[in-house]
């Protein structure tokens, strides 16, 4: 389960998605500017949980391609593969799973930048995997961070 804290004030879609009212961050720790001219491919088959995710994102100024499964994200990466710059996957989706999804990008366009997302962190084959990885339930700001991370090893040519 993901843990995406936002006042409706800041965003009215949330409050209808029940955020349990608890706290989002200060002003400003999520920002605008920070993912201004990134292009994230977002594979979650959780409806509510891509939704939320994808209003963080956006928030902090990243272009986000939602997909509701594997299969959906790689059709879409097919189409837009020059676009994209990060990966955003659930590891346990339906008709293709994350690691396979990630594989196949890696492989048609390596300089692609790939997080994997799980609840399960006793996985071995994802444990295994190459790519960096972010544990549900996260805050709205790990994503972020998990984001940006993934993103300046690009720039950095890591």
């Amino acid at each position: 389960m993901l843990i995406l804290d936002m006042p409706a004030r800041l965003n009215p879609e949330l409050s209808e998605l029940g955020t349990g009212g608890r706290a989002f961050p200060a002003p400003g720790v999520i920002t605008a500017s920070s993912g201004s001219g990134f292009t994230i491919l977002l594979a979650e088959d959780d409806p509510k949980l891509r939704k939320l995710a994808c209003l963080v994102l956006k928030s902090a100024g990243y272009f986000v391609l939602p997909a509701a499964d594997g299969r959906d994200a790689f059709a879409q990466f097919l189409d837009h593969r020059q676009e994209i710059d990060l990966l955003v996957t659930d590891f346990e989706m339906p008709n293709m799973d994350g690691l396979q999804l990630a594989c196949e990008v890696a492989q048609l366009r390596p300089e692609t930048k790939i997080l994997l997302v799980s609840g399960d962190s006793a996985n071995a084959g994802l444990l295994a995997a190459p790519w960096p990885l972010l544990f549900k339930p996260f805050h709205p700001d790990e994503l972020v961070q998990s984001v940006a991370a993934a993103l300046e090893s690009q720039i950095a040519g890591e």
